[in-house]
């Protein structure tokens, strides 16, 4: 609820702040060749069809002078017959969209002034020589994101000399050959993001004296050469995150004197010099999210980047570059040595327990198997060899009476007993170290 009427309160505020330029906007003029422009859209559509384009007042984009143009949902020669009618017309925008324009003829834009064109996502592959010829030197703002462009021709934008920002993201382009912006020496601004380009010639922004802001986002760079960025002298914002890029020159930077951002994240970079960077000019700087490999007594950039001090705005994980110190890496590693010395040993250690406790095991198994070994059944034959040897180590004479019977193989008769030991049926008594048998049948 407390949202809500937060949201109430500041919409009746911009309402209020904004009220007079909606009575102005009402009153002025441009609404008035709106109206005309289109009943002349919708009479150059055909059988009752609904218009292809239409105007709108600038309404609070104060930065257009003139009115705004907007084709959309039609297919090119619709859109192309509409256009044709405004008979040069002075226009602030053009915006072309969510339409099917796949090829813009030489003639599209004749007899039409404007600052500002956008074609967007009209699946555009084809660019005829001198599309944008006409438009001469009013143009300042050009879009052609999202298409289906695969290649940019030298000669492409060949009259468009004040063009001052370019925006040629989302399209197939695979590669930059040199020329290809030196028509527009101009431009402040270039956008090349999400593309396929893994090549681009060295001085192709040669003739870019004045560019500020260089984006070349989301491509399949692998390499950055000596001469890239050759001629910008004064670019201040530079791009270059989520590609391939693996190996950098380290006098690539060189001529970048007025850098003030630099994004090099999500890379494959492994090793790189930025010396040649001046701390004067640079505000912020990332190198984050690449295979950094940090050698001691070689290129360093955790240095540079601890003397870079707040100004690495670091977004992701930088690897070994923490450490920002040679020495500290070293330490580190003597010190992770020792770790995994230690823990080997225990390791060992704890090998060599586990053997000892199932060996006590194996013979305490051993022990009880032996113990669990049923008794040998003995004979009368057995006892009675065991009494003659114990008789004999003794030397006790055998009684007269009973040395008969030993040698019949029976059973002596019972003399006197004191302790009895019973062998299946056969008892053998024993007083005062002489045994007697004994015959049960008896």
């Amino acid at each position: 609820m407390r949202f809500s009427q937060h949201n109430s309160m500041y919409l009746i505020l911009l309402l209020f702040i904004h009220f007079p330029a909606l009575i102005l906007s009402s009153s002025s003029p441009s609404t008035v060749p709106c109206r005309s422009i289109d009943a002349i859209f919708q009479k150059s559509a055909e059988n009752n069809e609904t218009a292809a384009c239409k105007c709108f007042p600038s309404g609070f984009d104060s930065r257009l002078d003139g009115i705004v143009i907007g084709c959309s949902g039609h297919v090119l020669p619709s859109i192309f017959k509409a256009l044709r009618a405004l008979n040069d017309t002075s226009i602030g925008k053009l915006r072309i969209s969510d339409a099917l324009v796949n090829i813009l003829p030489s003639d599209m834009f004749k007899d039409m002034r404007m600052k500002k064109l956008q074609v967007e996502r009209a699946g555009l592959a084809v660019l005829r020589e001198g599309a944008f010829a006409s438009l001469g030197s009013r143009l300042r703002e050009l879009s052609l994101r999202h298409n289906n462009i695969k290649k940019i021709e030298k000669n492409t934008f060949d009259g468009l000399a004040k063009l001052q920002k370019l925006d040629l993201s989302g399209n197939r382009i695979s590669s930059l050959e040199s020329g290809t912006f030196d028509n527009v020496p101009e431009l402040r601004e270039l956008s090349i993001n999400d593309n396929d380009i893994s090549v681009i010639a060295d001085g192709v922004f040669s003739k870019l004296t004045s560019l500020k802001k260089l984006s070349i986002v989301g491509n399949q760079i692998n390499n950055i050469s000596k001469n890239m960025f050759k001629g910008l002298d004064s670019l201040e914002v530079l791009q270059l995150q989520g590609n391939q890029i693996t190996a950098i020159d380290w006098s690539a930077f060189n001529n970048l004197k007025q850098l003030k951002i630099l994004d090099l994240g999500t890379n494959h970079v492994t090793q790189g010099s930025f010396d040649s960077f001046s701390f004067d000019t640079i505000e912020a700087i990332d190198v984050s999210s690449n295979k950094w490999e940090c050698v001691c007594e070689e290129e360093w950039l955790g240095k540079w980047l601890d003397e870079a001090g707040e100004r690495d705005v670091a977004e992701g994980p930088l690897g070994c570059l923490v450490l920002r110190s040679c020495g500290s890496e070293k330490a580190q590693t003597e010190g992770n040595l020792w770790v995994k010395l230690v823990a080997c040993a225990l390791a060992v250690l704890c090998i060599i327990i586990l053997f000892a406790i199932a060996y006590l095991y194996y013979n305490d198994g051993k022990q009880k198997l032996l113990f669990a070994r049923p008794l040998q059944r003995r004979y009368a034959s057995d006892l009675t060899k065991l009494l003659t040897d114990d008789a004999a180590l003794h030397s006790t004479p055998i009684d007269p009476v009973i040395q008969p019977q030993l040698v019949a193989g029976k059973s002596p008769v019972k003399v006197n007993s004191k302790k009895q030991v019973r062998f299946e049926g056969v008892s053998a008594v024993s007083s005062n170290q002489n045994l007697i048998l004994l015959n049960p049948e008896e």
